[in-house]
């Protein structure tokens, strides 16, 4: 019996050993998606701001048309497509849903792009480092700051652009990668710095030559004029154009170019926490000067990590408002590396991976909470107005102000949405009673 249970278990190590070795990406993606899933399904998510304005255009006469994105299908085709079909979907599904196929389709690129980076600075893993890869990237996998990708639904549909960017670097014929790089910039351009840091990045680091850098950013170059190519013909056939809010004033650049340094590289919910960046930025230069000192890795690496990480922050600066989902891409870029960087950790100072660990955990609780709140103070309010309306007779007029009241810091329904919230609210519920709102702000 016991021998049976030996061999058992003998075998089933095997497995997982076989399994760990020959599907890394996979295995990593799933652990990822586990623990985000994990320590978030108690909680609850509500639609945020612009949501709202999709959202009452779905349930309004007209509906909500792949026209109605008007000049967002010249700027970002492809996100004005996705946003217009998931948005659809919203009606038959619960947020949860949404949120879910967003955080694996984020967990499978993000693992992809992390191989990616190990993969072209040191070779294949060994079998040795395989589960140290694993572990670290679930680990950075977590990083807090994807708020408003992840749980927003609007935003939500900048995702697979990162696959389109993840797929593009896993494709061996050039027709493929440049067709991916093209559909990543169509999705968003905020993909365009970060995919040439990715494809510059080794040679960077071992000193290539300016021509072997043209050469092998030559899909990337090609992704750029298709994309151009792509807009043209929509400006041409649909004649829709977009009007980029770009500022150029020096001070103004100064200012977007700290908010960027100091939103890659600390821990925030639209505001810094400012113990937990202390930790992490504490556990990072520690971590740089431990693997410099040992000469683990060159301070050309470093140099390399912090100018391109940098630079791939570039369209923010001159971007004319501070969205944080604007530096999704480039975060991304950076927790990518910083894969790389923590895998070099010899046992004796692994222990900053558990550290970080519990500070990225702890800050995800903390938004998750924030939302779950936010949540359910929407949810009262929206029953009081409900009740309020079917009191109403019809046709009717209704005073409202201060729907936002007692709702924590997040971007759930800021008084410019409030319109749109009582159309969703009107259409969806008495799509046949005649009701003006009266907003009082």
């Amino acid at each position: 019996m016991n021998i049976a249970k030996e061999k058992s278990a003998v075998f089933c190590n095997q497995r997982i050993k076989i399994l760990i070795e020959r599907f890394p990406i996979m295995v990593a993606a799933l652990l990822s998606f586990s623990s985000l899933f994990l320590i978030s399904i108690f909680f609850h998510f509500t639609f945020c701001a612009d949501d709202y304005a999709y959202l009452a255009r779905v349930y309004s006469s007209e509906g909500l048309t792949f026209s109605s994105f008007g000049p967002f299908i010249y700027r970002v085709p492809l996100w004005s497509f996705f946003t217009w079909g998931i948005f659809h979907i919203a009606q038959f599904v619960p947020i949860h849903a949404l949120i879910y196929l967003t955080i694996l389709i984020f967990c499978i690129a993000f693992a992809m792009l992390a191989f990616y980076v190990y993969n072209h600075l040191i070779g294949k893993p060994v079998p040795l480092e395989t589960l140290g890869w694993i572990i670290t990237t679930t680990v950075f996998a977590l990083f807090p700051n994807y708020y408003e990708i992840l749980y927003w639904p609007t935003c939500m549909t900048y995702i697979p652009g990162m696959m389109f960017m993840a797929l593009a670097f896993r494709c061996r014929r050039s027709c493929v990668i440049v067709f991916f790089l093209m559909s990543s910039f169509l999705t968003s351009e905020m993909y365009i710095l970060p995919a040439l840091a990715y494809t510059l990045l080794s040679a960077l680091v071992k000193k290539f030559s300016l021509k072997a850098l043209l050469i092998r950013s030559r899909f990337w170059i090609a992704a750029i004029f298709f994309t151009l190519g792509i807009k043209g013909l929509i400006f041409l056939t649909l004649r829709f154009q977009y009007r980029y809010d770009l500022r150029f004033e020096p001070f103004y650049l100064f200012n977007q170019i700290k908010t960027a340094l100091i939103r890659t590289w600390t821990i925030h919910f639209y505001k810094t926490n400012y113990l937990l960046s202390f930790i992490y930025l504490a556990a990072l230069i520690l971590v740089f000067y431990v693997l410099y000192r040992k000469n683990i890795l060159s301070s050309r690496f470093f140099r390399v990590l912090l100018g391109t990480a940098f630079l791939v922050t570039a369209i923010y600066w001159f971007y004319g408002h501070q969205a944080i989902r604007s530096l999704f891409a480039a975060q991304v870029y950076i927790v990518t590396i910083l894969v790389f960087v923590f895998i070099k950790l010899d046992v004796k100072t692994k222990i900053f991976l558990p550290i970080l660990f519990i500070v990225f955990i702890a800050q995800n609780l903390y938004v998750y909470s924030i939302k779950d709140k936010n949540y359910h103070i929407l949810k009262k309010r929206t029953a009081e107005l409900i009740s309020q309306i079917e009191q109403a007779k019809d046709p009717c007029v209704l005073e409202i102000e201060q729907l936002n009241a007692g709702l924590k810091r997040d971007w759930v329904l800021p008084s410019d949405y409030w319109e749109f919230y009582l159309q969703w609210l009107n259409g969806k519920y008495f799509p046949n009673k005649l009701i003006t709102f009266k907003i009082k702000k």
